[in-house]
């Protein structure tokens, strides 16, 4: 989950708290107003919409816990952090992290091999482990102001297993940046910058070593910049039902599948209308290396970007990919390294 997203749970309150230490009350009727405003926002059909948030009352703040729940056995997921009520309707936030070691079991859709039926599943294994988080920001629930979150975490590691690979991506350091600015008509202005140095991931087969991995990538530094214009606040808040009631249209492992409704996308088609003026997405990774099959390749920098506008209905689109530095170890490939 987003962690803007994630902050937004923890910190749409109410601006009737007294200066004075919060009550084991004022947390209960706090804690209801995020249960209510959390179903509103996902929907009545939505599980996670009956995720016991909690709140408690500790010293000067209230502490909030957003459970993440799972639909296999595991380890929560499990977002917290401190609330404080500031001037203005604010609220600051600190300790804003996600407990970890957490885990979490899926069905993952494998792809059938000849003879064999479509909708075959294997159940993968996610671990998720950091080694420090810290996370604060100023949120103003009214939108009357701009609302800040921060976060920087170190020695990250997301490790997937199944019986057919493992997979382990590791980030030294990662730091991100979210400004919501509101702006005319109900909308807001929404911008990222994300910066992550130390990235690296291996993917090996059951008992493979990991020096004899089939596929091993790794970055200096990978940096995200996102901004999306004239977000409509009305429109956003349609999107996480919409596409919870699409999927749940379409996850059907029946041979052969059930003809999907036209009538199942509707929902999503009108929360995606006039949900936003404009987008600019730019990814940058910096001295990439990959290795696969015995054979490698790098690239000293690899850049993509996205350029979208609404106008009169019509969105104009435009997409950029660049690769600089390119070496291939494979001699065929030298003119189509060449080319690039």
């Amino acid at each position: 989950m987003n962690p803007t997203i994630r902050a937004a749970i923890l910190a749409t309150l109410v601006a009737a708290v007294p200066a004075a230490d919060p009550t084991p009350d004022q947390a209960q009727q706090l804690q209801k107003q995020l249960r209510d405003w959390f179903a509103s926002v996902a929907g009545p059909d939505i599980p996670v919409a009956a995720s016991p948030i909690q709140v408690a009352a500790e010293g000067d703040h209230f502490r909030l816990t957003v459970p993440i729940t799972t639909t296999k056995a595991g380890t929560p997921f499990v977002y917290v952090g401190n609330a404080r009520p500031a001037t203005g309707n604010r609220w600051n936030l600190d300790d804003l992290h996600l407990t970890t070691p957490a885990t979490i079991t899926v069905d993952t859709p494998v792809a059938p091999a000849e003879g064999e039926k479509a909708g075959q599943t294997i159940q993968t294994t996610y671990t998720l482990t950091y080694a420090e988080q810290t996370g604060t920001g100023t949120w103003d629930p009214t939108y009357a102001t701009p609302s800040v979150i921060a976060s920087v975490s170190r020695g990250m590691q997301l490790e997937a297993s199944n019986d057919l690979l493992k997979q382990t991506t590791r980030v030294a350091r990662t730091e991100s940046t979210t400004t919501l600015t509101p702006v005319a008509g109900a909308r807001t202005d929404m911008v990222l910058n994300a910066t992550a140095e130390g990235y690296s991931l291996v993917t090996t087969a059951p008992g493979q070593p990991a020096d004899g991995a089939s596929i091993k990538a790794d970055a200096r530094e990978i940096k995200v910049g996102a901004t999306l214009s004239g977000v409509s606040r009305d429109h956003a808040a349609q999107l996480i039902p919409a596409l919870y009631r699409l999927g749940q249209a379409t996850s059907s492992t029946a041979t052969p599948k059930p003809r999907v409704k036209s009538e199942a996308a509707q929902p999503l088609i009108a929360a995606f209308t006039d949900l936003a003026n404009g987008m600019t997405v730019t990814e940058t990774a910096s001295d990439f290396k990959v290795t696969a099959l015995g054979s490698t390749g790098s690239a000293s920098q690899i850049k993509f970007d996205v350029d979208a506008k609404a106008d009169g209905g019509f969105m104009a689109a435009s997409m950029g990919f660049v690769v600089d530095g390119i070496v291939m170890s494979i001699p065929a490939l030298k003119p189509f390294a060449d080319l690039m």
